[in-house]
């Protein structure tokens, strides 16, 4: 006997046949029929349906003998569905392949056999409709003909069975499924005369059956930019019978705001569509989450790029347009702008900053933060007066001059935050970031955006800090080398262009009185722009001397010059909005000329003690220019106004002993003037000699030097002292002093090491985040490939973690998250990577393992069980006990390694695995099980 070989597409077959679940299943009269009539035609007194299972032939219908299964291996059918064909032994016995067959010399005594195979659309050919005779025979073409179209009615009654079935199944299904997931059913003839709902429908509409709108009503229910979406939709679906699946903000019955999906399908008779049909589902919860998820996601990356710009941007304008920016092409708002709050008259508010879609007109509004004005109980106003965040879910419900709204309508502007931005306790302005659509802004995102706004703040506190620090640093430089200047024909421009430098002026001028009654003089040196010009001679009002030269003291107007005084003579360059003016006196007391310097914009009032310091000590060097010897002394008593300064000035001579050591230098080294006076200022400050031998070289080369040194306090403890060196000469150019202003930037260290710590690390945990986690994952893989050896990375997620926070509180899941980050850390060690992704995800980098694949798994799996004993310990989270189940994903990496992103993805796709398989264990990557 010979039984029949395997077909070669065996597996696939057998896995078809069980797809179509008929096998062991009771007797059908559709397929009794067909067994009957094939036994009638073929005029054999058996007939079969037979399906061939991988161990047995079974018999779905069979005719003229009582069995349900044969063994396979005894068969006629296994070789039958070897071909397409039909299948024909006319005298078994004298076949060498059953001759000896237990079917043919036993019962059924089978001499004659021809079967047709059973093939599928899919070409799977799943058994036979055979007929069996026990005297040989052959069948006539005719017989042979219908035996085969009886086998193609077969495969059809099989396939519209499982047709049948799975609708069956589905209907159910889908009834069940509706009510649990809200879903409901509609249809409708193209005319919109005949529609039907289901109830889930009505409810989702929050109408009441048997109400049914019309088909303009029913689109009017969507919100106002979706309408023309849905219309659309419909009307393309009329035409060409396309469907559609879109998911739309939607307004029920009530006025309720919610999400809908809607699908629509259509039915054609005559290649016309006949019938629209589909489903409607409320999908609000689940929108709503993934709308906050994704608001919130492009809340963290906004959070990353603003403070990686604040890190690179020193500018202020630049600054805040970038932070707008990235608002609109990260964050995805449709416009951002920043403003300053003024404490005018009328508490006006200054945009300063705006980035993407805006009008002019939007410029020209009037903004306050006053609560007595229309203008200030907006937004912007609320939210400097109250240095909260103000969120505004759609600007339609907003109380604000029509023409104003409709302007906002138009732009797109539909939800609005507004963010403080506050410096230690006062909201110095805001900024204000308009969504293209009507949201809620969740609670967390909130947190993240203000924590932007506040990290703006310190910035933008920290460049006008910087600005005004090396503005006082140009001033203190300028005073130091007019002091040194010494007699020659540019002595009084290039004082002049110094002193307007040091007080920040646009022009001014050095007067010499040429008469006192009246009073009248002569310029020796003006300078307009930056320019120096001709000098000129001048009348000098009575009006204006008696009120501005009546004593020897600075007189500043700060603001309104051109209005009040319009008869200065500087007055036909520029209309100046403010000045500084000095009389200049000689030894003798006697007013000798005048000293002028004028500004474009007003003088703020934190900078009037400066300026009147300044100028007093070029109006001594202006006075005494003739009397240089004198000058000297008086200059000295001048300086001591530098003590005003909040960086320490020190002034040494050529042999490194210290000559001058002002107030603030006594506050930053702790030594007095008393004590540093006369000492090597190296010594005293236990310079680093390597240090000091570049340093002096540099100053004597180039006349100044600049850079951060290492200088010690008087207790020993170490300072970071930003210093600038001016090297002083004699008139004859000899070196006679170095001149040195020093600043203490420790705060500005601990402040950008706070800005890198918010760029790269978890704030909650204080772990690395997803950047940083990247850029070590970015450089273990370099490593590999040079050094072609292994690394690992474990992704870990916690199970059940929602649910904690549901239970109890997110404050009980950030106490649970503290803790896995400290337990994840002693799994490791201090060269491994822990980082958390976001959530309750995260992940371990293990670098610098074997080359050798076992043993590189051996260690991480070692790591993997050490991390499912710590976390499995329970947590004691303020006085709740909770236990902590992981599920852990290992991925292994070598120089073959193709990018970050495939690692990650192989360790995160290792733990789903973990999580299918039970929780609570780990699981190695699918290419390494």
């Amino acid at each position: 006997m010979q039984s029949a070989p395997i077909p070669h597409n065996e597996q696939a077959r057998i896995e078809a046949l069980r797809q179509y679940r008929i096998l062991d299943t009771l007797p059908e009269p559709l397929f009794d029929d067909i067994t009957l009539l094939a036994s009638q035609i073929c005029e054999t007194p058996i007939a079969s349906i037979t399906l061939v299972d991988a161990h047995r032939q079974w018999f779905k219908s069979i005719r003229g003998i009582d069995a349900t299964e044969t063994s396979r291996d005894i068969s006629f059918c296994g070789h039958a569905i070897l071909g397409h064909e039909l299948f024909e032994v006319p005298n078994a016995t004298e076949d060498i392949r059953f001759f000896d067959n237990p079917l043919v010399t036993g019962d059924p005594n089978i001499r004659f056999y021809a079967g047709t195979p059973l093939i599928t659309g899919l070409g799977f050919s799943l058994g036979t409709l055979c007929v069996i005779d026990s005297v040989p025979k052959a069948l006539t073409e005719s017989q042979r003909n219908a035996l085969k179209a009886l086998g193609r009615q077969v495969v059809s009654l099989i396939e519209s069975r499982l047709i049948a079935q799975e609708a069956l199944q589905a209907s159910e299904l889908l009834e069940r499924t509706g009510e649990i997931a809200k879903i409901g059913g509609w249809q409708m003839d193209v005319n919109g005369t005949h529609v039907e709902w289901t109830k889930e429908v009505f409810h989702i509409h929050e109408l009441t059956p048997p109400h049914l709108p019309t088909l303009e009503e029913a689109i009017h229910f969507y919100a106002p930019e979706a309408r023309p979406v849905v219309q659309a939709a419909v009307e393309r679906a009329i035409v060409d019978g396309s469907g559609w699946d879109l998911e739309l903000p939607f307004i029920t019955a009530t006025g309720r705001s919610i999400w809908v999906r809607a699908v629509g399908m259509t039915t054609m008779v005559g290649g016309k569509v006949e019938r629209l049909f589909g489903t409607f589902q409320d999908i609000s919860e689940r929108k709503l989450a993934q709308l906050d998820l994704a608001w919130l996601n492009r809340a963290l990356m906004m959070l990353g790029k603003c403070n990686e710009t604040l890190i690179h941007v020193a500018d202020e304008s630049r600054l805040i347009v970038e932070i707008c920016r990235i608002a609109v092409d990260v964050g995805g708002y449709r416009m951002a702008w920043v403003g300053y709050a003024n404490d005018d008259e009328k508490k006006s508010i200054t945009p300063r900053a705006y980035f993407g879609k805006t009008h002019d007109a939007l410029k020209d509004v009037a903004l306050s933060w006053s609560e007595e004005t229309q203008a200030g109980r907006g937004p912007a106003g609320k939210t400097i007066r109250s240095g909260e965040p103000i969120t505004v879910e759609d600007m339609a419900t907003l109380d604000l001059d029509p023409a104003l709204k409709a302007l906002l309508v138009d732009l797109g502007y539909r939800g609005l935050v507004s963010l403080p931005l506050k410096y230690k306790g006062k909201t110095i302005g805001l900024l204000a970031m308009y969504s293209g659509e009507m949201r809620t802004f969740a609670a967390d995102e909130v947190r993240l955006l203000q924590e932007i706004a506040d990290n703006l703040a310190s910035g933008v506190v920290k460049i006008r800090a910087e600005i005004e620090r090396q503005r006082l640093h140009n001033s203190m430089l300028a005073v130091a080398t007019a002091v040194s200047l010494h007699s020659s024909e540019t002595f009084f421009p290039e004082l002049l262009r110094k002193m307007i430098q040091a007080i920040g002026g646009q022009a001014g001028y050095i007067g010499q009185f040429t008469s006192q009654k009246p009073w009248a003089a002569k310029t020796i040196a003006v300078q307009v722009n930056q320019q120096i010009i001709k000098n000129f001679d001048f009348a000098i009002p009575s009006t204006i001397a008696d009120t501005l030269f009546s004593s020897a003291e600075v007189r500043i107007v700060p603001a309104f010059a051109a209005r009040d005084y319009p008869e200065l003579v500087m007055m036909r360059y520029h209309p100046y909005q403010a000045f500084a003016a000095l009389r200049l006196i000689d030894s003798n007391h006697h007013p000798i000329g005048l000293l002028f310097v004028l500004f474009e914009d007003t003088i703020a009032k934190d900078a009037i003690a400066l300026i009147s310091s300044i100028l007093t000590i070029f109006a001594a060097r202006t006075a005494n220019e003739l009397e240089r010897l004198k000058a000297l002394s008086l200059i000295s008593e001048q300086a001591s106004l530098l003590d005003k300064t909040r960086d320490a000035i020190v002034v040494r001579d050529m042999h490194r002993r210290i000559t001058y050591w002002n107030k603030a230098a006594e506050t930053l080294y702790g030594w007095t003037a008393a004590e540093a006076l006369g000492k090597d200022i190296h010594k005293l400050l236990k310079h680093v000699a390597s240090d000091v031998r570049q340093t002096e070289k540099n100053v004597l080369k180039h006349g100044e030097w600049s850079g951060e040194m290492t200088k010690r306090h008087k207790d020993g403890s170490p300072l970071m002292i930003e210093s600038r060196l001016t090297l002083v000469r004699d008139k004859e150019g000899h070196p006679v002093s170095v001149f040195s202003i020093h600043s203490d930037i420790a705060d500005r260290k601990l402040a950008e090491a706070e800005i890198r710590r918010l760029a790269f690390y978890d704030p909650l945990t204080n772990l690395a985040n997803r950047r940083l986690l990247i850029e070590h994952l970015e450089k273990a893989l370099k490593v590999v490939r040079r050094k072609k050896n292994a690394g690992a990375v474990l992704f870990i997620d916690l199970d059940n973690f929602k649910s904690l926070n549901d239970t109890f509180g997110h404050d009980k899941g950030d106490l649970l998250l503290k803790v896995v980050a400290e337990r994840l850390k002693r799994c490791v060690r201090d060269c491994d990577t822990v980082s958390r992704l976001g959530g309750d995800e995260f992940v371990i980098l293990l670098e610098d393992l074997s080359g050798v694949q076992v043993q590189a798994a051996h260690v991480a799996r070692m790591v993997a069980e050490k991390i499912l004993v710590e976390l499995n310990q329970p947590a004691d989270l303020a006085g709740h006990m909770h236990k902590i189940t992981p599920s852990v994903g290992i991925a292994l990496f070598d120089h073959q390694a193709k990018d970050v992103s495939s690692v990650l993805a192989q360790a995160d796709a290792a733990m789903y695995r973990s999580k299918m398989g039970g929780r609570n264990q780990y699981q190695f990557s699918a290419d390494l099980d």
